[in-house]
This record gives C-alpha cells, sequence and structure tokens, in this order.
C-alpha cells in the first residue's frame, strides 16, 4: 500500500504537512528518522501563542484547584532555646 504524502510518521506518531519547514532529514542510518533542532525551534515560534495561552490556562486552573483544597496534614514544631550562662 502507498504512502500518502500528506503525513509523515516519525517514532510511532505522524504531523501534518507544514510542522516542521524543512520536513524529515534523511535517514540517520539507525532505521528511524530524525527532526532537526531548528525545526522544533520554529514550530514553536509559530505556535508561541497557542502554547503560551494553553500554559497560563492550566497554570491558572492549577493554582485555583489547589486554592480550593483543603489541607489534610498540618504540622506545628516546638524550639526550645536554652540562655548560655
Amino acid at each position: 500500500m502507498a504512502q500518502s504524502n500528506s503525513s509523515v510518521g516519525i517514532s510511532g506518531g505522524t504531523f501534518p504537512d507544514g510542522a516542521f519547514e524543512s520536513g524529515v532529514s534523511p535517514d540517520d542510518g539507525q532505521g528511524g528518522t530524525t527532526i532537526e533542532l531548528r525545526d522544533i525551534i520554529a514550530f514553536i515560534r509559530r505556535r508561541f501563542l497557542t502554547l503560551s495561552v494553553t500554559t497560563i490556562v492550566a497554570l491558572v486552573l492549577s493554582v485555583i484547584a489547589l486554592s480550593q483544597i483543603t489541607p489534610r496534614y498540618e504540622a506545628t514544631s516546638t524550639v526550645l532555646l536554652e540562655a548560655r550562662q
């Protein structure tokens, strides 16, 4: 069966066309394919707004959830200081 050009298989996953600017580099000699660092940086730059908003929303929701949870454990300690004579 012919493989479609609409996606490139990488480590069991697929990425749509245009996910990485230069695509996938040639065979790495180990039977797999590699993605270059510049491709990852370009992907992050293109998706910066989406990644930032998602991160901020997750952070805010986490802070809200944690502020609503009643603590289960509470600890206290006492320090005894003796004056030198």
